[in-house]
């Protein structure tokens, strides 16, 4: 019995070793696999500053360090988010002009880049004003143009302010431009044939036409009825004055005598015979100072009285005679 028992006891201690020794292998055989994180070592921005116009848009790139790093994320804020608001992933809206900062931070390690950003307001539009034109009655045609807006005949036209439109009028056959008016007010000396207005309100511009006086023809001479003429003292003759060419505009002519105490002569050519001697008549062109003349004689009037011895008178014997050199022989 005695031999059993400590045979038992031998197997226990046995047994025990045996566990012992299988678990000391398990544990040496087996690595334990846990990683070591690998922490974020800074930040950057693609970006240190940029300038906006209000709601024009941005978006900037953050850069983790190391590229290996194990937790990336980062968040975003901005110091003026009236100014320059900024989402969760980096994107910027420009908002009103002022200047912000934009900042991105590591979730890892609060490592943190900023980037200024300048808003600066959005130009206004240019206002637009209706530009109308015509033509005040008849007599011609008329065309505008301005800066963006090519020519043409139809009215009105928009055109921004402080932009100059140029009119063109074209007078017919016969016209010519009279006077251009803007808003009813007449355009001081400007009689051409263009007109331009710089923009700052509504407009109306009108061109208004005239016909041409006829066309001007000038005097090339003048020639007289009667080169020569002899008057008896007391009586009186009418020159005739023909101009030329015979559709000559201005036909006005003066007359005048060198002798007017011997043959004087009036606004119509009639030539009156004041005493005996000889006087020039001379008529003269208004246009162009054209002349022709005219040799008056002057005659004494004589009066011969004769009585008849016997017989009877012929009734054919003048009165009287006017004699100047000749002899009468009765």
């Amino acid at each position: 019995m005695k031999t059993t028992h400590s045979w038992n006891k031998s197997v226990r201690l046995l047994s025990w070793l045996a566990g012992a020794l299988l678990l000391t292998a398990f544990t040496v055989g087996c690595k334990a696999n846990v990683s070591t994180p690998i922490a974020v070592s800074g930040v950057t921005l693609d970006k240190a500053t940029v300038t906006l116009v209000e709601q024009e848009t941005v978006t900037l790139k953050a850069t983790v360090k190391p590229a290996n790093a194990t937790n990336k994320t980062v968040t975003w804020s901005s110091d003026k988010p009236d100014v320059a608001a900024v989402d969760k992933d980096g994107k910027v809206m420009a908002q009103k002009a002022g200047e912000a900062v934009i900042t991105v931070k590591s979730e890892d390690g609060a490592k943190t880049a900023s980037c200024t950003v300048r808003v600066t307001a959005k130009a206004s539009p240019t206002p637009t004003y209706a530009v109308s034109f015509s033509v005040d009655g008849t007599g011609g045609t008329l065309k505008a143009k301005a800066d963006g807006v090519t020519e043409t005949d139809k009215s009105p036209i928009s055109v921004e302010k402080d932009k100059t439109v140029t009119f063109t009028a074209k007078p017919a056959d016969g016209y010519e431009v009279e006077k251009w008016t803007v808003n009813g007010t007449a355009v001081a000396n400007n009689v051409s044939t263009t007109y331009s207005h710089k923009v700052t309100e509504k407009i109306e511009v009108k061109v208004s036409f005239k016909a041409l006086p006829p066309a001007t023809v000038a005097v090339t001479g003048v020639t007289l009825d009667k080169p020569t003429v002899s008057l008896v003292a007391g009586t009186s003759t009418t020159l005739t004055a023909t101009v030329l060419p015979a559709n000559a505009t201005n036909k006005a002519v003066t007359w005048s005598s060198d002798k007017s105490v011997i043959a004087s002569v009036d606004a119509n050519g009639t030539v009156t015979a004041n005493k005996a001697g000889e006087a020039v008549i001379t008529v003269k062109t208004e246009d162009g100072d054209k002349e022709a003349s005219c040799t008056v004689r002057v005659l004494t009037r004589y009066t011969i009285t004769y009585h008849l011895n016997d017989g009877t008178n012929d009734s054919g014997n003048p009165a009287s005679y006017t004699v100047e050199t000749e002899t009468i022989t009765l």
